[in-house]
This record gives structure tokens, C-alpha cells and sequence, in this order.
């Protein structure tokens, strides 16, 4: 799977207080992927993953 956007910037993980609405995003894949990346394209970026299988 994967989600593009229009954005070149390099996506990166980092830490969010209790009260940010924002900046979830890659947090979330890591948790619930066994493997992801991110590919520039002509357009932006593309994050993929490879989703955990649920047991």
C-alpha cells in the first residue's frame, strides 16, 4: 500500500505531545507495518508499507 502527496519534504518520525492534532501519521505505519519507505516522485512523495498481518 501507499499514499502519495504533493510535498517534497522528507518524511521523518518524531514525538507529539498529548494535545497536538498533527504529526501522527508515520507513528501509526511504524505500529502497524512490518515495513515502510518513501519514494520521491515527479509529483511529491509516495510513503509505502507493508502492513502486519492481524494474528
Amino acid at each position: 500500500m501507499d499514499v502519495h502527496d504533493a510535498c517534497i519534504a522528507v518524511p521523518r518520525l518524531r514525538r507529539t505531545g498529548d494535545l497536538e492534532i498533527s504529526g501522527r501519521g508515520l507513528a501509526i505505519v511504524q505500529d502497524l507495518s512490518r515495513n515502510w519507505g518513501w519514494t520521491l516522485t515527479p509529483c511529491g512523495k509516495s510513503v509505502w508499507f507493508q502492513p502486519t498481518a492481524w494474528p
